[in-house]
């Protein structure tokens, strides 16, 4: 028998909403993985408490002091004043908590503004053995997009350079010094524990990080021996390339090949509202489809209407 795996997400209640979208969205896959739990590590009381949580989710554990006493050294210069968080430096060093031990063989991270959109494929797909496994990042520079832009005014020449640099990017095997977007990340158990937390803590403190991801790429690089995959990048595509391509270049060359599209822009879509870019849409479709089934694993069983009835008398 394989060995339980955790699908671990972190995020508050401000990310209930796009956490039950995305947990919709990957319906099928989680109902075709066997031996493997759903895990919220939050600081939040309020995700614990949701009815949603409580029904769906396997575990939820709580950050504690003592790992929040942790990253209390890390050097949060180089964190914009927007993403300054006042205990953690910014509210992603967090992230470093997915590394801890919790009693699973493996760990699949996953971040929550994101959306599963195809049916084939399933979560043993992201398993990778003894191997650490993130994709690398796609930015404007890889795409031959100008910074500061979206792509919006690329003209049809503009949009076949993005495609093609996605073949590029899709096609070839990165190492480990690659930059990464640790949306989605896979974590075998020799990289799982309070040393690699501890770890990581080290070498945020050591430098100006501006992201998580760059602390546990170098920490990957050059502090652990566990060997590295390149994770395809369909199954964490971003929202940058989609944007820049169009929605018809979308439709026809991109979403066969895409398991997984991450809004890791801002604002997001939830916050943006429908009428903003198309490819917010596609967030806004899942939304609407995934409002009844929220609402029905939403609802409290007779026990828990009950137990609620006795504590309310009791009191």
């Amino acid at each position: 028998m394989a060995k339980k795996g955790a699908l671990i997400f972190i995020f508050d209640s401000n990310y209930l909403l796009p956490f039950k979208v995305l947990m919709h969205s990957m319906r099928r896959q989680l109902n075709k993985t066997k031996n493997i739990d759903i895990v919220i590590l939050t600081d939040d009381s309020a995700v614990a408490n949701d009815q949603f949580v409580k029904n769906f989710v396997d575990r939820v554990i709580k950050v504690s002091e003592e790992q929040t006493a942790f990253i209390k050294s890390i050097d949060a210069s180089g964190i914009s004043s927007a993403h300054r968080h006042p205990v953690y430096g910014a509210y992603w060093f967090l992230k470093f908590f997915i590394f801890d031990d919790y009693g699973y063989e493996y760990h699949i991270y996953m971040d929550v503004d994101m959306l599963c959109i195809s049916d084939s494929f399933t979560l043993h797909d992201l398993h990778f053995g003894k191997r650490f496994a993130v994709a690398p990042t796609v930015g404007p520079a890889a795409l031959s997009i100008k910074p500061k832009t979206r792509g919006e005014y690329l003209d049809e020449i503009g949009r076949a350079e993005v495609l093609n640099s996605i073949k590029k990017i899709a096609n070839r095997d990165y190492s480990v010094s690659r930059s990464f977007n640790s949306g989605v990340m896979y974590i075998p158990r020799a990289m799982i524990g309070r040393s690699t937390v501890e770890g990581l803590v080290r070498e945020a403190a050591g430098n100006a990080f501006r992201l998580e991801q760059d602390t546990i790429r170098q920490y990957a690089e050059i502090r652990s021996q566990i060997p590295f995959k390149s994770l395809p990048i369909w199954f964490n595509f971003p929202e940058l390339p989609a944007l820049a391509v169009g929605s018809v270049d979308y439709e026809t060359h991109l979403k066969k090949h895409i398991n997984i599209i991450h809004f890791n822009l801002h604002p997001k879509p939830w916050d943006a509202g429908r009428g903003s870019t198309w490819v917010h849409s596609i967030w806004w479709r899942h939304h609407d489809l995934a409002t009844r089934w929220i609402k029905k694993i939403s609802k409290k069983s007779w026990l828990s209407r009950f137990s609620e009835w006795i504590n309310k008398k009791a009191n």
